[in-house]
């Protein structure tokens, strides 16, 4: 059943992001003239990338020395500490693969248009 309810909400979350780039591409390629599939394609991969962005940055971010120096003089525990540093790079994967998909699905529904 839990898979069931995260499964529903994955969906939920690339429709939005899926109807709110396609607008926004609709929008672009009206105000600039640029054909519709040739926008969509161009935002599947802005999508894809920004996806990829969020995750290089929280790894540099974690692996970073001075992030982790300053991590240690906190009042939290250095479990806490690691637990927060998990759940953050666990929401930037979910992020990737929420934007990764919607880009895919836009380059590939720019091909077929």
């Amino acid at each position: 059943m839990k898979i069931v309810r995260w499964l529903i909400k994955y969906i939920i979350y690339i429709s939005i992001t899926l109807i709110v780039v396609g607008l926004a591409s609709y929008a672009i390629s009206k105000a600039t003239g640029m054909a519709f599939a040739e926008t969509l394609q161009y935002a599947g991969i802005i999508c894809a990338v920004l996806g990829m962005l969020s995750v290089v940055g929280n790894l540099n971010t974690t692996t970073n020395v001075t992030y982790l120096q300053s991590r240690s003089v906190s009042e939290k525990s250095f479990g806490e500490s690691a637990k927060e540093d998990f759940e953050s790079r666990d929401k930037s994967f979910k992020f990737l693969s929420i934007t990764g998909f919607a880009g895919l699905v836009l380059i590939m529904a720019s091909l077929l248009i």
